[in-house]
Protein backbone atom coordinates (compact mmCIF):
# COMPACT_ATOMS: atom_id res chain seq x y z
CA UNK A 1 0.00 0.00 0.00
CA UNK A 2 2.81 2.40 0.87
CA UNK A 3 4.56 1.55 -2.39
CA UNK A 4 1.39 2.30 -4.37
CA UNK A 5 1.03 5.64 -2.59
CA UNK A 6 4.68 6.50 -3.22
CA UNK A 7 4.36 5.60 -6.90
CA UNK A 8 1.31 7.83 -7.36
CA UNK A 9 3.06 10.75 -5.68
CA UNK A 10 6.24 10.37 -7.71
CA UNK A 11 4.30 10.16 -10.98
CA UNK A 12 2.35 13.40 -10.52
CA UNK A 13 2.40 15.81 -13.42
CA UNK A 14 3.23 19.26 -12.12
CA UNK A 15 2.69 20.89 -15.51
CA UNK A 16 -0.75 22.09 -14.33
CA UNK A 17 -2.53 20.51 -17.28
CA UNK A 18 -5.86 20.72 -15.44
CA UNK A 19 -5.82 24.49 -15.96
CA UNK A 20 -5.94 23.86 -19.70
CA UNK A 21 -8.97 21.61 -19.25
CA UNK A 22 -11.32 24.41 -18.21
CA UNK A 23 -10.74 24.43 -14.45
CA UNK A 24 -8.81 27.69 -14.26
CA UNK A 25 -11.53 29.25 -12.11
CA UNK A 26 -10.83 26.64 -9.42
CA UNK A 27 -7.17 27.49 -9.25
CA UNK A 28 -7.85 31.21 -9.33
CA UNK A 29 -10.32 30.79 -6.46
CA UNK A 30 -7.71 28.81 -4.56
CA UNK A 31 -5.08 31.49 -5.08
CA UNK A 32 -7.50 34.19 -3.89
CA UNK A 33 -8.40 32.17 -0.78
CA UNK A 34 -4.73 31.59 -0.03
CA UNK A 35 -4.02 35.29 -0.41
CA UNK A 36 -6.91 36.36 1.82
CA UNK A 37 -6.00 33.81 4.46
CA UNK A 38 -2.41 35.06 4.53
CA UNK A 39 -3.51 38.68 4.59
CA UNK A 40 -5.98 38.19 7.46
CA UNK A 41 -3.91 35.61 9.40
CA UNK A 42 -6.47 32.79 9.03
CA UNK A 43 -4.14 29.87 9.73
CA UNK A 44 -6.75 27.11 9.61
CA UNK A 45 -8.13 28.30 6.28
CA UNK A 46 -4.61 28.55 4.86
CA UNK A 47 -3.91 24.96 5.90
CA UNK A 48 -7.26 23.71 4.51
CA UNK A 49 -6.68 25.51 1.20
CA UNK A 50 -3.18 24.08 0.93
CA UNK A 51 -4.53 20.56 1.47
CA UNK A 52 -7.31 21.09 -1.07
CA UNK A 53 -4.83 22.52 -3.61
CA UNK A 54 -2.50 19.56 -3.24
CA UNK A 55 -5.54 17.30 -3.44
CA UNK A 56 -6.45 18.84 -6.80
CA UNK A 57 -2.99 18.12 -8.13
CA UNK A 58 -3.12 14.51 -6.94
CA UNK A 59 -6.73 13.76 -7.90
CA UNK A 60 -6.59 15.16 -11.42
CA UNK A 61 -3.76 12.82 -12.28
CA UNK A 62 -4.73 9.66 -10.37
CA UNK A 63 -8.29 9.09 -9.16
CA UNK A 64 -10.94 10.67 -11.34
CA UNK A 65 -14.32 12.34 -11.23
CA UNK A 66 -16.05 11.48 -7.91
CA UNK A 67 -13.26 12.78 -5.70
CA UNK A 68 -12.67 15.72 -8.03
CA UNK A 69 -16.31 16.78 -7.69
CA UNK A 70 -16.01 16.53 -3.90
CA UNK A 71 -12.93 18.76 -4.00
CA UNK A 72 -14.79 21.29 -6.16
CA UNK A 73 -17.58 21.47 -3.59
CA UNK A 74 -15.05 21.82 -0.76
CA UNK A 75 -13.25 24.59 -2.68
CA UNK A 76 -16.46 26.54 -3.20
CA UNK A 77 -17.48 26.11 0.46
CA UNK A 78 -14.04 27.18 1.70
CA UNK A 79 -14.08 30.24 -0.58
CA UNK A 80 -17.52 31.25 0.69
CA UNK A 81 -16.45 30.75 4.31
CA UNK A 82 -13.29 32.80 3.76
CA UNK A 83 -15.22 35.65 2.16
CA UNK A 84 -17.72 35.59 5.04
CA UNK A 85 -14.96 35.69 7.65
CA UNK A 86 -13.08 38.41 5.80
CA UNK A 87 -16.21 40.57 5.49
CA UNK A 88 -17.08 40.10 9.17
CA UNK A 89 -13.51 41.06 10.17
CA UNK A 90 -13.78 44.24 8.10
CA UNK A 91 -17.10 45.05 9.75
CA UNK A 92 -15.70 44.36 13.22
CA UNK A 93 -12.70 46.58 12.56
CA UNK A 94 -14.91 49.41 11.30
CA UNK A 95 -17.18 49.08 14.35
CA UNK A 96 -14.19 49.11 16.71
CA UNK A 97 -12.87 52.24 15.06
CA UNK A 98 -16.25 53.99 15.32
CA UNK A 99 -16.51 52.97 18.99
CA UNK A 100 -13.03 54.31 19.74
CA UNK A 101 -13.91 57.64 18.14
CA UNK A 102 -17.25 57.69 20.03
CA UNK A 103 -19.37 57.64 16.89
CA UNK A 104 -21.19 54.53 18.16
CA UNK A 105 -22.11 53.40 21.67
CA UNK A 106 -19.99 50.56 23.10
CA UNK A 107 -21.18 47.28 21.68
CA UNK A 108 -18.21 45.32 20.38
CA UNK A 109 -15.93 46.27 23.27
CA UNK A 110 -18.57 45.94 26.00
CA UNK A 111 -16.77 43.13 27.85
CA UNK A 112 -13.43 44.87 27.66
CA UNK A 113 -11.32 47.16 25.59
CA UNK A 114 -9.91 44.45 23.34
CA UNK A 115 -13.07 43.45 21.44
CA UNK A 116 -11.77 39.94 20.70
CA UNK A 117 -14.24 37.37 19.37
CA UNK A 118 -14.09 33.59 19.26
CA UNK A 119 -14.52 31.73 16.00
Amino acid sequence: MAVLFFNTITELDFAFTAIDEGFAWLYITGIIVLGLSLFAWFGQIFFAQTVIGLGFLAVVETVGNPLFILLIVLQIALAAWTLYRFASEIELTANRHMEKTHLLPRNVTKGGGDGIRDW
